[in-house]
């Protein structure tokens, strides 16, 4: 009798094993231009019911996992300059997605010198408490930071977007870590909401100095909209960016995990606390449900004081 109780519990065990390995489904597959074949980098894969993503890697190659295979699931597929593209998670693995560029229309074409007799920085936080921005998602799927800028008075006509410097939080361990990131310009909507892609360029930069790093954005020749714009910056989930981090969770009063490893990905950007609430900071971040404002995080309770953390950037405008 114990012994037949004995092999039941094993084959218990062994279907409960294979029945979860079953679960835990790999997908794989390539993001690249219908036209030339080229490969995407740093595409965005992303499963909007599951609220998970990857980022493809420099190749266009993606690679994740996911718990069950539906027919109703859809991955979203995106990249700056392209139309963006939903396929059922059955078609994806092993697939070629195919993604088309997006077409400008352009009305007018209006040429415009640069001048240099002007430069404006905008921006500079001085004296203001900082902090340390990582991927607002839990990392769970690539997200973004983005800023609102408006044009200044200094120009009587048009403005032209220098120079983006971009700041990074040192007090956590990717402090040192070589990461990268995407760097996107973007309109501002009728609501004030960060909007399309004013830079149709997938401008990946790569972060080495442990501090800042400065963008050279003259080649571009973006002229600042009279709403003015925002800068933004995108955590990618690539596995060179990746690191763990060890902590201690306290679950409950009586549950405490220790040593507990969680990977994250780098880099932690700088941000600054500001104060009002009332006024609009201009500061959002990306999710699964589109752009968030900041004044939504609930800080109440948290050692910020209810103040709203928003990213760090020095722009440098000129004519």
């Amino acid at each position: 009798m114990v012994c037949a109780m004995w092999k039941w519990f094993w084959c218990l065990l062994v279907v409960v094993y294979f029945n979860g390995y079953a679960q835990n489904v790999h997908i794989s597959g390539g993001v690249y231009d219908i036209h030339t074949g080229k490969p995407l980098p740093y595409a965005s894969v992303i499963l909007p019911a599951q609220k998970k993503g990857v980022s493809a890697n420099a190749l266009g190659r993606f690679r994740f996992r996911i718990d069950s295979v539906q027919d109703t699931t859809l991955v979203r597929f995106s990249c700056v300059g392209y139309t963006t593209k939903e396929v059922p998670l059955h078609l994806v693995n092993e697939a070629r997605i195919l993604l088309k560029p997006r077409v400008e229309v352009l009305n007018e074409v209006t040429v415009y010198a640069y001048r240099f007799k002007k430069q404006v920085l905008l921006n500079p936080f001085r004296r203001k408490r900082t902090v340390g921005l990582g991927n607002f998602s839990g990392g769970s799927y690539p997200s973004s930071l983005a800023r609102k800028y408006v044009k200044p008075d200094d120009f009587d006509e048009h403005c032209f977007i220098k120079e983006v410097e971009v700041l990074f939080f040192n007090g956590l361990p990717a402090a040192n870590k070589t990461a990268k990131f995407r760097l996107r310009i973007l309109s501002v909507t009728e609501d004030g909401r960060p909007g399309e892609d004013l830079l149709q360029d997938n401008l990946i930069i790569e972060k080495h100095n442990r501090n800042r790093t400065t963008i050279d954005l003259q080649a571009f020749k973006l002229r600042v909209p009279e709403k003015g714009f925002f800068v933004a910056v995108e955590h990618l989930f690539i596995a060179e960016n990746e690191y763990r981090e060890k902590k201690t969770i306290q679950v409950n009063d009586t549950l405490v995990l220790k040593d507990f490893v969680s990977v994250k990905h780098a880099p932690i950007f700088k941000g600054v606390l500001e104060t009002n609430r009332e006024e609009d900071l201009g500061a959002y971040y990306w999710s699964i449900q589109g752009w968030r404002t900041m004044a939504r995080l609930n800080m109440g309770d948290s050692v910020i004081e209810d103040k709203i953390p928003v990213p760090a950037f020095k722009v440098i405008l000129s004519d």
